[in-house]
């Protein structure tokens, strides 16, 4: 398909060539129609146009001449006398090797045969007769033209208005028919025929305005409003919506927007309809569509009934077409996250379309719906229900209200219309007074096109926007920690390949330049580390942030070093941090004040506890290793004691190791390193960071999303596990995974889950105490919760929506920010109260759920 922009009705050739210009331009794919017709130019002044357009113009330009005897089908203007058409015509064609000419058929084959009998060569890459009329005139007249156009190794354009399905199946038999001439073109003038327009029933060439004000058929797009489209060679995969407002542009915009954030080579266009609403009009879209190519469209008021169940959503599956209600799905969600249970009657105002697709789907999901409908004109008496769902038009709203007895008290009440907001709607204004939450039409939307797109596209349908998303993900702050210990404990310069960029590893960086390190880092997606020969501290405490991991490797790591003391530095929250087992394993005297002390050149420990942290253990495995490299011993070995916990992040440990070139073992609780290999050169490849992308995983599986994990070295990547253990109810033990209990909890609040965590004391040890910060928010959420000894215990089954600004506390935890971030996206009111945090480990963070958002419908 190549994609023809009519220039319109220029008052000047002047204007028209400035039009030309701007339209070439556009786009390589454009072609541009010149309606020389509309300029009323006498012979000699058109052929003096296009003498002196620039040749390069040509191999893109339609020349369009309809002439004056066309009558008001075409719309000619044209003021010469048509005999003078052949020898104009001749003088034209031998000026330049145009794209295409379009003759008017219609007059030519009727001027004594003088059209049809032309024996000259049309220096075109194409040349097609135009027939334009009603379909029932287009019918009487095709077979002659297509005799006409066989004759001259012609093309046939047919252009006839269109408003209803019926039409659209008719207009089709007829692209069908012209199909085997060299170049066929069939356009459905209307807004019926606006996405016929895209679609493969249109043929060689499709047809826009130039601007808005100027298109010569109704229906025609502008050639602003298609561009974003024109980037692929083939035709977009088309969306429909499928009703009879033409006006409605609501989910146009959104799904559009979604396709272009996506990279999808989609569209989505408003395709409305006058046939009457029943099967006679399924039957007519069903063939229209699939001839079309169409993969799947929204069904809206007034054909929902017209299939054999309330339907809104369709889907071309191979041969076939499948058909959906998200309707009834969506409502049922709204009223989960208001707090009205399963189980619950539910009163919904109306009898049509959307009140059935409602009533059927609540029913599906446990709710007892029951109809409100009119009677002799006016609603009965209203049932009895805890919630109210209207399926009215906004305009129906005042008698709505009217009918609403005074003394009603609903859970909630949920209003399918958007053309009035929730300042001016009126059942917004009665819920209001009467302090019942509102939800208004927006919301509906969003669950139920979200509800399509699943449908429609899978789990894998984010496409580019998921590519962009894992980019940002940071590096394994973990990894790269570790692998810079060891290339400063081992003296061995490393190249680090994606290492973490956050404030954690920029922090670590600076303390190893304070310990002599040269550092490469002209290119941010590799690092080169150069280490000293000898580590020597400097005479200043060097300041760690926040970093606890850091001081706890740092803090190993003085085994090594020469001359001394170290010293080290950090935040308040730091100093509140455990240090007792660093210090210990060292022999020193616990409650140390800061700046910490810590001599030099002590012997490694033989016992560490794992009861606080993992972390003290990993920093005296990766000294023990620089000792091995640097020939102070042979081999290490360290017994871990106490509860194991966060045993993977030593396995983790053991694993960089082993790249390293050490043979590195765990047996239960006796961990031994020998030397192995011995290299000049470290390198390590670093994976993104598991944790973090545990949080996308749990947005992802709120709107059912294929997973953002891949095969995986780190603990925390067993994240989709703990999700579905969550979804079944199990109790989970985060003894090993103290990191994921803040997405567990989004997820349990997101999806109104019950979350129980145990065997996880050292979560009230992290840069928070997060077992009390998550019991809090979610009993600021309206949730229940309370903290145990050893981990904590939400319940978001029977929460309702949050209904004013809530500002959840965060203690400065980054990972409290981004729980609570998630929330935000299921609750608009919900935020953190510092969003800056996250810099700590993913600063991207919030960059990432906006565009994981705006790639989502609603």
């Amino acid at each position: 398909m190549a994609y023809v922009v009519v220039t319109g009705n220029e008052q000047s050739p002047a204007a028209l060539e400035h039009r030309l210009e701007r339209i070439l331009a556009s786009h390589p794919r454009v072609l541009c129609e010149l309606r020389l017709d509309f300029l009323d130019l006498s012979p000699a002044a058109a052929f003096h146009f296009l003498a002196r357009l620039p040749a390069e113009m040509a191999p893109r330009l339609v020349l369009t001449q309809r002439l004056k005897a066309s009558g008001p089908l075409a719309g000619g203007q044209c003021g010469w006398d048509v005999l003078t058409w052949q020898s104009w015509w001749r003088d034209v064609m031998a000026l330049r090797p145009w794209f295409a000419v379009d003759l008017d058929w219609l007059v030519l084959d009727r001027l004594a045969g003088e059209a049809v009998t032309w024996q000259e060569k049309f220096r075109a890459r194409h040349a097609f007769f135009s027939l334009h009329g009603t379909i029932a005139e287009v019918k009487e007249a095709l077979p002659e033209m297509m005799v006409a156009a066989r004759a001259q190794s012609a093309g046939v354009k047919i252009a006839c208005p269109v408003e209803s399905a019926a039409e659209l199946v008719e207009l089709s038999e007829l692209s069908a028919a012209v199909a085997e001439l060299p170049l066929h073109i069939a356009v459905a003038m209307g807004q019926a025929g606006r996405a016929w327009r895209w679609s493969r029933l249109a043929g060689d060439l499709t047809y826009f305005a130039a601007e808005a004000g100027r298109a010569t058929a109704p229906g025609q797009e502008t050639l602003a409003h298609v561009l974003p489209y024109l980037s692929t060679k083939q035709r977009p995969e088309l969306y429909l919506l499928l009703g009879d407002n033409p006006e409605n542009r609501y989910g146009e915009e959104r799904w559009n927007q979604v396709f272009l954030k996506r990279g999808a080579r989609a569209r989505y266009i408003n395709c409305p309809n006058l046939d009457e609403p029943g099967a006679l009009w399924a039957e007519h879209a069903l063939k229209w569509m699939g001839q079309a190519q169409i993969r799947g469209a929204s069904v809206t008021k007034p054909y929902k009934l017209s299939f054999p169940s309330p339907t809104n959503t369709l889907k071309r599956a191979e041969q076939r077409w499948e058909r959906a209600n998200t309707d009834g799905a969506a409502v049922a969600a709204i009223l989960r996250k208001e707090g009205v249970p399963v189980g619950s009657g539910v009163v919904i105002v109306g009898g049509g379309g959307a009140a059935r697709a409602v009533e059927e789907g609540l029913r599906a999901e446990g709710y007892l719906p029951r109809l409100w409908v009119r009677e002799g004109g006016r609603l009965g008496k209203c049932p009895v229900g805890a919630a109210l769902v209207s399926t009215w038009p906004g305009d129906y709203q005042e008698a709505l209200v009217q009918a609403l007895p005074s003394q009603l008290k609903f859970r909630a009440v949920v209003d399918a219309q958007f053309s009035r907001g929730p300042a001016d709607a009126p059942l917004s204004q009665w819920a209001a007074a009467r302090a019942i939450p509102y939800v208004g039409g927006h919301a509906w939307w969003k669950e139920q096109a979200r509800g399509q797109d699943r449908l429609w596209f899978g789990a894998d349908r984010l496409g580019a926007v998921k590519e962009e998303v894992l980019k940002q993900v940071p590096a394994s702050k973990s990894e790269t920690l570790r692998a810079m210990a060891l290339s400063a404990a081992c003296g061995v310069p490393a190249l680090i390949e994606g290492p973490a960029l956050n404030e954690d590893t920029e922090v670590f960086l600076r303390a190893l330049e304070h310990l002599g390190f040269t550092i490469d880092r002209d290119n941010e997606q590799s690092w080169h580390l150069y280490p000293p020969r000898s580590l020597i501290p400097p005479a200043h405490a060097i300041g760690l942030g926040e970093g606890a991991t850091g001081l706890r490797i740092l803090g190993a790591l003085s085994t090594l070093m020469e001359g001394g003391p170290l010293l080290l530095s950090g935040s308040a929250r730091l100093q509140e941090r455990p240090a007792d087992d660093l210090l210990l394993a060292l022999g020193l005297e616990s409650h140390a004040p800061w700046p910490l002390e810590l001599p030099v050149g002590l012997a490694l420990p033989s016992a560490i506890s794992l009861e606080q942290s993992s972390q003290f253990a990993t920093g005296f495995l990766i000294a023990g290793a620089g000792a091995i490299h640097r020939g102070l011993i042979p081999s290490y070995e360290l017994h871990l004691e106490g509860e194991l916990r966060s045993a993977t992040y030593v396995d983790l440990t053991l694993h960089l190791l082993r790249e390293a070139g050490f043979t590195a073992e765990r047996d239960d609780r006796r961990v031994s390193i020998r030397a192995g290999t011995k290299l000049k050169q470290f390198k390590f490849k670093i994976e993104r960071d598991a944790s973090s992308l545990a949080f996308l995983e749990a947005y992802g599986r709120r709107w059912g999303l294929s997973t953002f994990f891949s095969e995986m070295r780190q603990g925390d990547a067993a994240f989709p596990l703990f999700l579905e253990r969550l979804e079944r109810g199990e109790v989970l033990s985060l003894k090993d995974h103290p990191d994921l209990a803040p997405p567990l909890w989004a997820a349990a609040a997101m999806n109104r889950l019950r979350l129980e965590v145990v065997e996880a004391p050292h979560l009230k040890l992290k840069e928070s105490d997060r077992a009390g910060l998550l019991v809090e928010a979610a009993l600021a959420l309206g949730a229940k919760g309370e903290t145990r000894p050893d981990g904590f215990i939400v319940d978001f089954t029977h929460a309702g929506a949050v209904r004013r600004e809530t500002f959840l506390r965060t203690d400065g935890d980054h990972r409290m920010a981004m729980a609570f971030g998630l929330v935000g996206t299921e609750h608009p009111l919900v935020a953190p109260d510092r969003k800056d945090c996250v810099r700590k480990s993913f600063p991207n963070f919030w960059r990432v759920l906006s565009a994981l958002e705006e790639a989502q419908p609603g």
